[in-house]
């Protein structure tokens, strides 16, 4: 018989925080609350864990950044009326749909339409930041196509 043991640093996701630019790489990413902390586990099964800490983490780039106890729990009260990754992915397809239909709505315009289509509450700078990363995306693609 053998007992097989590890050691080392293990990273859960607690809360989704929703869309933002992400600082490090620049695109549009979902964002999570994420605790990181030494562990011991047997047969692949986190026994005993030590040294908590809480950062911010991009889903794409896996960048982040550790954040003090206070904002943790100020981060998982936001996390509660936050709508899912799978919602704010369906409000992220709409909005490129209806920046591609040639004309150009402002934000006042788009926001009443995500109002007005989903069941859930998108805040203000959410929405800005996913508006702002399309139209972003946008350019880089149109640029890319004008150099070819």
């Amino acid at each position: 018989m053998f007992i097989m043991i590890g050691a080392g640093s293990g990273h859960r996701k607690k809360a989704y925080l929703g869309v933002r630019v992400c600082p490090h790489c620049g695109k549009l990413s979902h964002f999570y609350l994420v605790e990181q902390a030494q562990q011991v586990s047997v047969f692949f099964v986190p026994v005993v864990r030590w040294g908590k800490h809480w950062g911010i983490a991009c889903s794409r780039c896996k960048a982040g950044f550790e954040i003090a106890e206070n904002e943790k729990e100020f981060c998982l009260k936001q996390a509660q009326w936050m709508p899912s990754e799978k919602q704010m992915n369906e409000v992220i397809e709409y909005l490129g749909v209806q920046l591609q239909s040639g004309e150009v709505p402002d934000f006042e315009t788009l926001r009443e339409r995500v109002r007005l289509r989903f069941d859930f509450h998108v805040d203000d700078r959410s929405l800005q930041e996913m508006i702002k990363g399309l139209r972003q995306a946008a350019d880089q693609a149109s640029q890319f196509r004008q150099f070819y």
